[in-house]
């Protein structure tokens, strides 16, 4: 059994784009399957699997929206692995960085680890995105309770690894077209103990998402409020630390 699944959802073609994932996954230093969701391009992948040795399983997904959630569910249906790290087909991961966040879990008994990040803009800008937590262990509700205070996550919705069991449980991504990655890394976050890591930075490119249309500013607004909801929900099945007297309007306004 491999010991982390890497899950990227992805509807590219072209190799080449693909290429700095699937380098960035061959640096790990650990045992691992790459779980890829595509709308078409098995060749490819399994392509770049080959040439790079990753043992690799690729899924054919029939999208209904622009939401890489579902994409993203059907590919942790069907992993194998104890942790799983989502990883976008245009990102990559630093290296050996999946070993490190690993051995921290272990190390302060986590249910899951964050790192460090740059989130890299159109026109190649660059915004480093630091931890707001000391390294070290990291108690349930503590990244929600910023996130409430300061209106954004505090780390890049990726940088992550989850334990299987508690992503499932907390029923994976849902369909947004954006901040899907967030409902996830709050949930989780909340629902159990984790690690911060502050040797690894992360690369998150962010282009989808630098967009200033009117019509882009009410997407988002509403996609927080169903993660707002979506939580909210999760909070009366499953014990969450979410601070329930705080509100969420600073997050959800942007």
């Amino acid at each position: 059994m491999p010991e982390v699944s890497v899950i990227t959802p992805s509807n590219r073609s072209d190799s080449n784009l693909l290429r700095r994932a699937a380098h960035s996954i061959a640096s790990q230093n650990v045992d691992l399957e790459w779980v890829v969701v595509t709308t078409g391009a098995v060749e490819v992948i399994e392509a770049l699997a080959a040439e790079y040795s990753i043992s690799a399983t690729v899924i054919l997904h029939s999208p209904t929206s622009d939401s890489p959630g579902p994409a993203r569910n059907q590919g942790l249906s069907a992993v194998a692995s104890p942790f799983v790290a989502s990883l976008d087909d245009d990102d990559e991961l630093p290296l050996n960085s999946l070993r490190v966040q690993l051995d921290a879990i272990a190390t302060h008994a986590a249910q899951w680890s964050v790192g460090m990040g740059e989130v890299v803009r159109h026109g190649g800008v660059v915004e480093v995105v630091g931890l707001p937590v000391p390294s070290g262990r990291v108690e349930a509700g503590v990244l929600a309770r910023i996130t409430k205070e300061t209106g954004k996550l505090p780390t890049i919705p990726s940088a992550a690894v989850y334990a299987t069991d508690i992503l499932r449980q907390v029923g994976g991504w849902p369909e947004l077209a954006v901040d899907e990655d967030t409902f996830v890394k709050l949930a989780l976050t909340s629902s159990a103990a984790g690690v911060a890591v502050d040797c690894l930075t992360y690369r998150y490119f962010r282009d989808r998402l630098d967009h200033q249309s009117q019509a882009y500013a009410l997407d988002i607004r509403a996609c927080r409020s169903a993660v707002v909801e979506r939580l909210q929900e999760l909070a009366e099945t499953m014990p969450l630390e979410l601070d329930h007297d705080a509100s969420w309007h600073r997050y959800v306004d942007g």
